[in-house]
């Protein structure tokens, strides 16, 4: 697996580790078993972790604006602009003028990337067994809404000063 290669596996972290150390080791190794999982699931040739909240999105509606995409799925727009044009590169998506308002751009899934969605909603729901394993339902919510707490407090610090 040439992920491993690239990025060693951080080490087990102890409860008593500071948040951000742990967040850190999460993300770590979560994008190195992403990957993982995407090669063994013979989905790594389309698919790169990243382009996961876009093509959910899409899978739930298709032909959005970049607007519609980057308000549904949170990231910044320029993340939005370099993910769509990297699944475009890898024929997951279409790119076409609105036809109502020219400046708009609505992004659509491609039969390849439509024939792609069963194997990624049972990647994703094998990654949820994965990463909730051990906790409780109760648990789970509590971790989630701690999580959100953690991104929320880190956007409100990270906001320009002209957003207000």
């Amino acid at each position: 697996m040439r992920h491993k290669e690239r990025h060693l596996i951080a080490t087990p972290a102890r409860a008593t580790d500071d948040l951000w150390v742990l967040i850190g080791r999460v993300y770590l190794n979560y994008t190195v078993f992403l990957q993982e999982q995407l090669e063994a699931d013979g989905l790594a040739e389309h698919i790169r972790p990243g382009m996961g909240h876009l093509l959910f999105a899409l899978f739930a509606e298709d032909n959005l604006t970049l607007r519609d995409l980057t308000a549904r799925t949170g990231l910044a727009p320029s993340s939005v602009t370099e993910t769509v044009q990297r699944m475009e590169r890898q024929g997951l998506i279409s790119r076409v003028r609105d036809a109502a308002d020219k400046r708009a751009v609505r992004i659509s899934l491609t039969r390849k990337a439509r024939s792609l969605e069963p194997r990624c909603r049972a990647l994703a729901s094998q990654m949820r067994d994965v990463l909730e394993q051990g906790f409780t339902a109760a648990e789970a919510r509590r971790l989630r809404a701690g999580l959100s707490r953690v991104i929320k407090n880190l956007h409100e610090r990270l906001k320009p000063a002209d957003s207000d």
